[in-house]
């Protein structure tokens, strides 16, 4: 009733599910950043896209970078959030673990918005697990690895922080806590491009100095491939749209990108951090540097985007 055309965002992979099916409905539409794949897989259709790396993309750079950095490692316990984000995710380093030579020992799934973890360190620490994978996600997150350092499962033992908001958690860990952590992200404010850093300083003058984590960092992102669908088309219909962007491919301020036009998924590079010592930061927000970068496609035979239908 109100004419909306486009729908971007919102955070929750659980909500954007329902917010698919709007869109569809409706003919408008949708560009999304989250953990679900269903998005450009299942559920995928016409009006919907993916912004986020592919949830295998991401876990398997997090995975390739953990066997390197800790060649003698073999063995890894999961802390699930249990919701379509964390399913995803969870399914892929199941997957994925074999190929690098680690072992699933345990998993424990939690609610969204849990705060007590202190059954499932015990556990973990109980397995001798080589390092905890986490798949959760802001206060989520921080919250295991403010009782994995309190329990002192860190910073002897690596987290793996495998999909994280990057400065939105960082920032609210001291120091200590945030020692040892592996930190997988579809955005970190480093990123070494003419466009995000003017990105970033234009973000730090309305923000007090604070560089953007991964929500704003989604937000630009996604309205501004929607502008580009927009000027490309010379249109605001969304049909227009929607076929200006299949298929389409270039730079972006995270990177070479392309909107695979069989399922709507923006392939474009994911992050993977390392986080440094307090003595190693250059100012209050250098929390980590980018160790690695992976914009490797999931293998077509396993996305269950089968037909993405038309208007």
């Amino acid at each position: 009733s109100d004419g909306v055309k486009f729908i971007i965002g919102p955070w929750s992979s659980g909500v954007a599910l329902a917010v698919t099916e709007v869109a569809k409905k409706n003919k408008v539409m949708y560009y999304f950043s989250g953990g679900t794949e269903d998005i450009s897989g299942k559920r995928c259709h016409k009006y919907a896209f993916m912004w986020a790396a592919n949830a295998w993309t991401a876990m398997d750079a997090n995975l390739k970078i953990f066997r390197q950095a800790n060649p003698k490692a073999k063995t890894i316990y999961l802390f699930v959030v249990d919701y379509a984000f964390g399913w995803t995710l969870q399914k892929y380093v199941e997957a994925l673990a074999p190929n690098y030579g680690l072992k699933v020992v345990g998993v424990d799934r939690h609610p969204l918005g849990h705060r007590e973890y202190s059954s499932f360190i015990t556990k973990a620490m109980a397995s001798k697990a080589d390092a905890v994978y986490m798949i959760n996600f802001g206060l989520d997150a921080i919250s295991a690895v403010r009782q994995l350092h309190n329990f002192g499962y860190t910073p002897k033992n690596p987290v793996i922080m495998s999909w994280s908001t990057g400065m939105e958690e960082l920032i609210q860990m001291d120091a200590a806590m945030r020692a040892n952590l592996q930190v997988g992200s579809n955005y970190y404010y480093t990123v070494d491009t003419p466009e995000n850093k003017a990105f970033v300083e234009a973000f730090k003058k309305k923000s007090g100095g604070q560089p953007p984590g991964y929500g704003g960092g989604a937000g630009y992102g996604l309205m501004k491939m929607v502008l580009r669908g927009m000027k490309k088309a010379n249109s605001t219909d969304p049909k227009d749209v929607i076929k200006a962007l299949e298929g389409e491919k270039g730079k972006i301020f995270v990177g070479d990108f392309y909107i695979n036009p069989r399922n709507h998924q923006t392939v474009r590079p994911y992050f993977i951090m390392r986080t440094k010592p307090e003595n190693k930061m250059a100012n209050k927000y250098d929390f980590a540097d980018i160790v690695d970068v992976s914009s490797t496609e999931q293998p077509k035979g396993m996305n269950q985007c089968k037909d993405i239908g038309g208007f």
